[in-house]
């Protein structure tokens, strides 16, 4: 991506009008995890497992069949 706006606003643009906030959702509780601790290295571990988590869903969520018809 280029320019200054991050993903995630970029992302606002595309998200459905039914499931507007769901970036926001996922993503407010790590960022205010990251605000309010920092870069200790118990919140580095913290968001390792998270970030493992998350692509877990993933892999999950691109298994399903719809994963084929959405862009």
């Amino acid at each position: 991506m280029r320019g200054t706006e991050s993903w995630h606003m970029l992302w606002k643009e595309y998200e459905e009008p039914d499931t507007r906030g769901a970036v926001g959702d996922a993503c407010d509780g790590i960022r205010a995890f990251t605000q309010y601790h920092g870069a200790e290295p118990v919140v580095t571990i913290a968001l390792a497992i998270a970030g493992a988590e998350a692509a877990e869903g993933l892999r999950d969520a691109l298994e399903s069949d719809w994963a084929l018809y959405t862009p």
